[in-house]
């Protein structure tokens, strides 16, 4: 079994089969986005329960690409291994360039496997909580009773004797103090901008939208934030890192056999 799911030739098939797959994929997602696009608010597991299999003759085509890719994922695995195992054996009767050089191929193909694996860490045990508003000095909970975050200050700045006269009135800036209470008790207190989200137990929280947005308005301030966790994420920058890491090694190794090459003749 172990030598049957590391051949190459079911790689090619595999990634055949998988670029028809979603070729399928792009164009029933045009003509039904309503169904796909809650895919970047819910889990996996949400959108199966909800959209997924109520709609099966439309998604059929996204649990069969997730099926090919895991079996990508463990044909990668296997022949990666038998690769890396073979290329230690021979290690002493080989050249330390080529030994990298072959060496950094499978670095690559390790990247593959952590990148894959952290989209779907991301998203089986991700958490995205969209439209959390929080009024000043008002505290809302974070998927327990025991994990709160409050609003303990926002500042709002407009626009104050510019040239373009039409913006004068408008927001300039908006930030906001948020304060965070977990389970021991333990009270921290941290900024958030538009552009600067805030982090606290591996929960990042984003400013998506606040009020008021001119100034002189009667308008209750509030700001809404958008809750995400995404426990993949680490696992995607290793990847990321690896890839980066092998395809530096090959390039490396590439370029200095053609130097000495080249200086030889």
């Amino acid at each position: 079994m172990w030598e049957f799911s590391g051949r190459w030739d079911i790689s090619v098939w595999l990634l055949f089969g998988a670029a028809v797959d979603l070729m399928i994929g792009s164009a029933v997602m045009k003509q039904h986005e309503y169904v796909f696009s809650s895919l970047s608010r819910l889990t996996l597991q949400e959108w199966t329960g909800t959209y997924g299999m109520g709609n099966l003759n439309i998604t059929w085509w996204f649990y069969l690409s997730i099926l090919l890719l895991f079996l990508l994922a463990v044909n990668t695995f296997v022949c990666t291994t038998n690769g890396v195992i073979v290329l230690l054996k021979r290690f002493s009767s080989m050249s330390k360039q080529v030994f990298f050089l072959r060496f950094s191929i499978h670095i690559m193909h390790i990247s593959f496997i952590l990148v894959l694996a952290g989209h779907l860490v991301s998203h089986v045990a991700g958490v995205n909580l969209p439209n959390n508003i929080l009024q000043k000095n008002g505290t809302i909970s974070v998927c327990s009773p025991n994990f709160k975050v409050g609003l303990k200050d926002m500042k709002i700045e407009f626009e104050k004797e510019t040239r373009f006269k039409t913006l004068e009135g408008d927001v300039k800036d908006v930030s906001a103090i948020l304060s965070f209470a977990d389970s021991k008790m333990c009270v921290q207190e941290k900024l958030i901008s538009v552009n600067r989200p805030a982090w606290f137990e591996g929960f990042s929280f984003h400013l998506d939208d606040f009020s008021p947005k001119s100034e002189g308005s009667k308008r209750e301030p509030y700001i809404k934030l958008t809750i995400k966790k995404d426990p993949g994420v680490s696992l995607q920058v290793a990847g990321v890192a690896f890839f980066s890491i092998g395809l530096s090694v090959y390039l490396f190794s590439v370029i200095r056999s053609r130097f000495n090459r080249d200086r030889e003749t």
